[in-house]
């Protein structure tokens, strides 16, 4: 039976997609504890609305404006633990500062949310003890300034934390001395990798249950080749950070494009491409021509897959895992919306960084030999810092489950 004098409270920046709750394992989460999601679209990017593919559950809430968090909040019992979801940074101060003195404790649940890295391609210079210098420095820094300015320094326990960092000249720059500012502005925007031993409470990546759930690949498969769809050029992430450019213009060269270059690799490979639309996408009429375009089913389309076709995807850890040849591509399209964080950097450097040529496809007169795998050495570091260690075999659903009891059981201590 539950506890209602409990409660796991997850303040998220948007509407509760299949994402989130496969990251959190809501539905299983729920099953054991007074669980309850309060989607705070509206207070942290109310200039867009994430509105597409939500899920409904009876313990999900929208709060739409200050008052109605204020009214939450006092209804909270006096055990609450909160999982920070919405924004870490200096535009969300006033959130915090009404969350904090209403909750026992915060959970920063640092899970990865992609794997483009332009320190990837140190993965043979490097080995992992030097790798990120400055990791522990801006960890315990930015945790210490949120207990101390929002949380009262009560206690904020770090699940799963993977941090990297975007490369280069930004990389040597970073400092003890770094300003809160500086900090937290990389952190709505980072692309997290691997599972750190060194978290407060490790957890083995929630892709692996659908890996362990899967089972083998499929060899009996029609042959087919997949495209890892990024929803470009109308995914939201696009808009928000160029939001005066316009998108949408790019969208019908884009798919003209596609399709031209599918028509090569199909009669090229003598099988048909098939779309793992993104999970955002909301393809009424479908823009990729009569291919099968599915939803939700990436990792089952890679795993049974002959290769992959991507721009910069979360599933090369899947196409790492399953050891599939890839082939990184851009367009003109692509390329007309080279701003900082968008789809051709990180297309250039996750493809770069993995040792891949990106092949502009409205110049590409063969598509002969234009796969080929991962190198073993990165292919096997993808797959150890992505999915952790996942010598237990545990379904992360009950790791979580038995972390959440004991930090409650360390609440009850204290009171």
């Amino acid at each position: 039976m539950k506890n209602l004098d409990r409660k796991i409270v997850v303040f998220g920046h948007q509407v509760l997609t299949q994402r989130l709750m496969d990251e959190l394992c809501m539905d299983e989460l729920a099953k054991e504890f007074d669980v309850e999601y309060w989607n705070c679209n509206a207070l942290c990017i109310p200039h867009v609305d994430l509105m597409t593919n939500s899920i409904s559950r009876p313990w999900v809430y929208d709060v739409n404006d200050i008052d109605s968090l204020k009214k939450r909040l006092d209804n909270l019992p006096s055990e609450t633990i909160a999982i920070l979801k919405i924004f870490v940074n200096v535009d969300m101060y006033d959130i915090h500062k009404l969350i904090g003195p209403k909750v026992s404790c915060g959970v920063l649940y640092y899970l990865n949310k992609g794997i483009w890295d332009c320190m990837l391609g140190t993965f043979e210079q490097k080995d992992d003890k030097n790798e990120n210098p400055c990791h522990e420095i801006i960890i315990k820094r930015l945790i210490n300034r949120i207990k101390k300015r929002f949380y009262k320094n009560k206690e904020i326990y770090l699940l799963s934390q993977f941090v990297k960092y975007r490369g280069g000249e930004q990389y040597v720059k970073i400092k003890n001395d770094l300003r809160i500012k500086e900090m937290m502005s990389y952190y709505p925007h980072v692309y997290y990798m691997g599972v750190s031993p060194s978290a407060d409470f490790q957890t083995s990546h929630p892709d692996y249950d659908k890996i362990l759930k899967l089972g083998k690949i499929n060899e009996n498969v029609q042959p087919y080749i997949v495209f890892i769809d990024a929803f470009y050029p109308y995914h939201a992430d696009w808009k928000e950070r160029n939001p005066s450019f316009d998108w949408d213009a790019l969208g019908e060269p884009y798919y003209k494009s596609m399709r031209a270059f599918f028509d090569k690799v199909e009669k090229q490979y003598g099988c048909e491409v098939i779309v793992a639309a993104h999970p955002n996408a909301n393809y009424d009429n479908n823009p990729f021509g009569k291919r099968k375009c599915i939803k939700f089913k990436t990792v089952e389309l890679v795993k049974d897959s002959r290769a992959v076709i991507l721009h910069s995807s979360n599933s090369i850890n899947f196409i790492a895992y399953y050891n599939k040849p890839v082939c990184f591509v851009s367009n003109d399209a692509v390329k007309a919306g080279d701003f900082q964080y968008c789809l051709y950097q990180m297309a250039s450097s996750l493809s770069s960084s993995l040792g891949f040529h990106l092949y502009d496809v409205d110049n590409l007169d063969s598509v002969e030999n234009i796969f080929r795998p991962i190198d073993s050495n990165i292919r096997l570091k993808i797959i150890n810092r992505y999915f952790g260690d996942t010598s237990k075999g545990l379904p992360n659903s009950k790791i979580l489950r038995g972390h959440f009891k004991t930090i409650f059981a360390a609440l009850d201590k204290k009171s």
